[in-house]
């Protein structure tokens, strides 16, 4: 199986301008996680997921630890928040983008989001934005196919008992 055939066509992409504001109501409007980020001409050059949102808000493990009273602050987090509103996608955005082709084989972009620790990869023809696969969409379609049986596996006897009608009255 291919990327291709478990890719998502309509992508929904943001540019680097893209206003905090914009860019949060496309992530809770259309329930998704990230976006691709694209050029004046469609290339992409990062990705913004919440992660990347989160991470503005919060710091890494260190400074974390390095003053925890000011990270239990929620208040303190909730008007800095109210400061995000400044920011546009380019400062969220991860460059060095990982992607996927729509030839690749599914398995190639399993292994990919496993290795990279990401929830989505774009797939891109010459730097363009083609579609995008996720966690989710193989979830529901490679793993599916690869545990529903085949028309010959159905008519063999491993399958024979799944032919006959149930009873519970039997």
């Amino acid at each position: 199986m291919f990327v291709r055939e478990v890719m998502t066509h309509e992508v929904i992409t943001v540019t680097p301008n893209t206003s905090f504001e914009d860019l949060v109501d496309l992530l809770v409007s259309y329930e998704i996680s990230g976006v691709p980020v694209v050029n004046e001409v469609g290339e992409i050059i990062g990705v913004v997921s919440e992660k990347d949102i989160l991470l503005k808000l919060f710091p890494e493990q260190e400074e974390f630890y390095s003053d925890t009273s000011r990270y239990l602050n929620y208040n303190r987090i909730e008007e800095e928040v109210g400061d995000m509103r400044k920011y546009v996608a380019k400062d969220f955005m991860s460059q060095g983008v990982i992607w996927v082709h729509p030839g690749d084989h599914i398995l190639k972009a399993c292994a990919l989001l496993l290795v990279h620790k990401v929830r989505r990869l774009p797939v891109l023809e010459d730097k363009h934005v083609v579609g995008i696969v996720t966690t989710r969409g193989i979830y529901g379609k490679f793993l599916k196919h690869v545990t529903t049986p085949n028309t010959e596996e159905i008519n063999s006897p491993k399958y024979s008992s799944l032919k006959k009608p149930l009873n519970p009255l039997n």
